[in-house]
């Protein structure tokens, strides 16, 4: 074993140079001084990697494997005495060692870099390659599969590249799993990629011995017992292909399909009508503006919503009728903005030269670009402290997403407050301090309009109560917001007024009990109206909203809602996508139809699914003939192929049955799993036999020897 470990090493260390330079390009790339000035390094350097180490693992697999497979003498002579399973060991550990090398080496360096450079310039410290480093070990897993791939017996043009398919889509998932996961998912990535890497070892080792001391050709696919591990893996790779086929087929139809002009299209909301302070569904149409290049919604029909009776979404409205419509609580958590798992950002508070980055370490850092990027301030809960330092009492969660409750402060043309999981707090004009204006414990907030020219209403959740509070200027009243037009909105997005706190104080007006039925519920809609809080849950099925007053008990409001009008797209007509949708597998329409059923025996009625599929005959009747005329040329390329492949009668029906499951995926699967077998006539019946058998499969006659001058090479062990 050691002596064949060496040789690999000594013939393919001339490699290593190759690897270093693309790695450490890659590297030298995602540097943030250079190239990247977001600053976010972990993702940078990880989408560097994810392009270049999977390239790099496959090359060294078919460099490794290229020679030994030729069916040349030199091919055998150079590893007398070696068994199949130790040389694919030792081109394994020599190929991971000098991948290993190519890949650590560049990184630790860059890591280093970080480390010496620290924090003043860009938020970047040396943890953050530890996400690509566990990527890149994932990315081996092409050398195996390169491996498979090349000790295969398929044909090029058909299945011989199918092993790479599971191993390229186990990087993908690898690569959005350790995007902005940080080290936390880093740790659990590790475990499954020692997994990965030892099931694809397994699996290429397995059909490496075989392709080198192959049984004999009259036993080549007879059932695969002991061998379970190639077999599932080409299944699996068969049924990626034809995935990604169809989804390729559903992609191109979409984009030829789309709209090339914009057409605006209703929909429906739940607003609150602040003459009447009841709550209705209201449809909106989305308009563009030339004047300033955005889009305006406007209410263009709508009814109040009574209990147990129907809404008219089209009905028409009054033009005195004033709506607000509901918001979405936001839930305070550490952070879903772009991050790479240690910082996240960057953001512009202040629409100044300085942005933020938010440290998972739960504090906001500051850069001042006008300087040329320099670390200018570290803001706390506690104060805003010198640059250079990370002190003072953390925040609770990620600032800035509360801070996205205030979106329409920051539309309006004021500076937006900041708020964490113990309160909310405000700076100061200079930067120079920070000043909590709520102290109170928060799970989620919402921002909610309750009318023209009256300052938005904060409403926060802790537990099952619902604080409202109502942002006053020194004389005490809510009229000093002003909303301003389109125009206006546009010129000063870019010059905020700042909230400070001696310009507003929030002042708590009501506090709302969340019904019982609702505690559980994470996400929230909500509206106001003079001391009533609405609640509905976020769901596009509710058809319940409770109202409850700040006194009192609440109440639960039960509606139904006619349909929203028919557009162009809506219509029942032949299309395409439907065709195509009959190219998916009959076990995922079995699932859905299950789940269908299923609905409609709980539920005591029709399934919204039934209802939605009859609802549209044409475009179901294109969709069952689709289905059936795939599953038919399914069922018939299955048979096709495992004659051609050379398998028993059991097998062909075990593989026909599935067909009506797997669709096309069931013959792709026998084309990848099991080896082509040359076939003649027979000279006694006349079918087309196997030739590496020595009787006739179909009527049972021996095989008769040609009665000619030539040369036989009779096969004994067949």
């Amino acid at each position: 074993m050691k002596p064949i470990l060496w040789k690999e090493l000594r013939e393919n260390v001339r490699w290593l140079p190759v690897g270093l330079l693309v790695i450490g390009s890659a590297c030298w790339l995602a540097h943030p001084d250079l190239h990247n000035p977001s600053g976010l390094l972990a993702n940078v350097l990880l989408t560097q990697l994810a392009i270049v180490t999977p390239l790099l693992a496959f090359a060294l697999g078919i460099v490794q494997s290229y020679r030994d497979l030729q069916p040349g003498a030199a091919a055998y002579l150079n590893h007398r005495g070696i068994t199949s399973s130790q040389i694919f060991l030792a081109k394994t550990v020599a190929g991971f060692a000098l991948y290993a090398i190519s890949v650590i080496i560049p990184v630790v360096i860059l890591a280093a870099w970080v480390w010496y450079e620290g924090m003043s310039r860009y938020p970047m410290r040396p943890a953050q390659v530890v996400p690509s480093l566990v990527f890149a070990m994932a990315a081996f897993a092409m050398h195996p599969a390169a491996m498979l791939m090349m000790s295969r017996s398929a044909s090029w043009w058909e299945t011989r590249v199918f092993p790479l398919l599971p191993a390229a889509g186990v990087l993908f998932v690898f690569f959005h799993v350790l995007k902005g996961g940080g080290l936390s998912m880093s740790a659990t990535s590790t475990w499954l990629t020692l997994i990965l890497l030892a099931w694809l070892i397994a699996t290429s080792r397995q059909n490496w011995r075989g392709s080198i001391t192959a049984p004999p050709s009259a036993h080549t696919n007879s059932r695969l017992r002991g061998q379970w591990l190639l077999p599932s893996y080409l299944f699996i790779s068969a049924a990626v292909c034809y995935s990604f086929v169809l989804t390729l087929c559903f992609t191109i139809l979409e984009v030829n399909q789309r709209s090339r002009e914009y057409v605006p299209r209703p929909f429906a909301q739940l607003a609150v009508n602040q003459q009447t302070g009841e709550p209705w569904v209201v449809t909106y149409l989305q308009d563009h503006r030339l004047q300033s290049g955005g889009y305006a919604e406007r209410a263009i029909g709508g009814s109040a919503i009574r209990n147990g009776g129907t809404v008219d979404a089209l009905k028409k409205l009054n033009i005195n009728d004033e709506f607000t419509r509901f918001a979405s609580m936001v839930r305070l958590q550490n952070t879903y903005r772009q991050s790479d798992g240690f910082f996240a950002g960057p953001s512009n508070l202040d629409q100044s030269s300085t942005w933020y980055f938010y440290d998972t370490r739960r504090y906001l850092v500051g850069y001042d670009l006008s300087i040329g990027s320099r670390w200018s301030h570290t803001i706390a809960t506690d104060g805003i402290h010198r640059a250079g330092t990370i002190a003072g009492v953390p925040f609770t969660s990620d600032p800035e997403i509360g801070s996205s409750v205030f979106s329409d402060f920051r539309s309006a043309g004021y500076s937006v407050p900041l708020i964490d999981g113990h309160g909310v707090y405000v700076l100061d004009g200079s930067l120079e301090s920070i000043q909590q204006i709520i102290d109170q414990p928060i799970d989620s907030a919402a921002l909610v309009s309750i009318g023209r020219s009256r300052a938005p209403r904060l409403l926060l959740r802790d537990g099952n109560e619902i604080l409202e509070y109502e942002f006053v200027d020194e004389s005490g009243a809510d009229t000093w917001y002003k909303e301003p037009g389109d125009v206006e909105r546009m010129q000063s997005y870019n010059i905020l007024q700042p909230l400070t706190a001696g310009s507003i104080t929030p002042k708590r007006v009501n506090t709302y009990t969340v019904p019982q039925s609702l505690v559980p519920s994470v996400n929230l809609q909500v509206g106001l109206a003079d001391n009533v809080l609405y609640l509905s849950t976020h769901t596009f099925r509710t058809k319940e909203i409770y109202r409850i007053p700040a006194e009192g008990d609440f109440v639960a409001i039960n509606f139904q809602s006619q349909s929203l009008p028919i557009q162009e797209t809506d219509v029942d007509r032949f299309q395409w996508t439907f065709v195509c949708l009959g190219l998916t597998p009959g076990a995922l329409g079995v699932v859905i139809a299950g789940l269908a059923t299923w609905g409609t025996l709980v539920g005591g009625n029709s399934s919204p699914t039934w209802n939605s599929l009859l609802s549209y005959p044409i475009q179901f009747t294109t969709l069952a003939i689709s289905f059936a005329l795939v599953t038919v040329l399914a069922v018939w390329l299955t048979r096709r192929v495992s004659f051609q492949r050379g398998l028993s009668r059991k097998q062909t029906t075990l593989w026909s049955v599935s067909a009506l499951l797997l669709s096309l995926i069931a013959p792709l699967a026998i084309l990848a799993i099991y080896r082509r077998v040359h076939r003649r006539g027979c000279d006694h019946c006349g079918k087309q036999r196997r030739v590496d058998m020595l009787a006739c499969e179909h009527c049972g006659a021996d095989w008769q020897r040609p009665i000619q001058n030539e040369v036989l090479i009779l096969d004994d062990a067949a």
